[in-house]
């Protein structure tokens, strides 16, 4: 799964700021206490470049949940960072079987 973070940080008015929500989240990645120390560095210097992030189902949800249990992030970069997860649900593709049955009922 690919997640974009290269979009700017929005202030509470929704004004553009300098930085965007990846270099933002990158700074938090390299304060982490970790034991993938290598995997959040090598997501960070992506992040950094404005990069996009090609995730399995585990890194993504170990991301997600990093993000989401931060205690040290505030919430106006916590949900901006929360969105690209949400917008990476909505888009997941219908299955097979859920295609089958469209055409089928079209059919009727």
């Amino acid at each position: 799964m690919t997640l974009d973070f290269s979009r700017q940080l929005l202030n509470i008015k929704g004004e553009k700021q300098p930085s965007t929500i990846g270099e933002l989240l990158a700074d938090v990645l390299v304060t982490e206490n970790s034991t993938n120390a290598v995997k959040l560095y090598g997501w960070a210097i992506k992040l950094t470049n404005n990069e996009p992030l090609e995730l399995d189902k585990a890194d993504r949800k170990t991301l997600e949940d990093m993000i989401q249990n931060n205690g040290r992030m505030v919430v106006l970069l916590k949900a901006q960072l929360l969105e690209v997860f949400e917008v990476k649900e909505e888009k997941v593709p219908a299955t097979k079987d859920k295609k089958a049955k469209v055409v089928a009922d079209e059919v009727k």
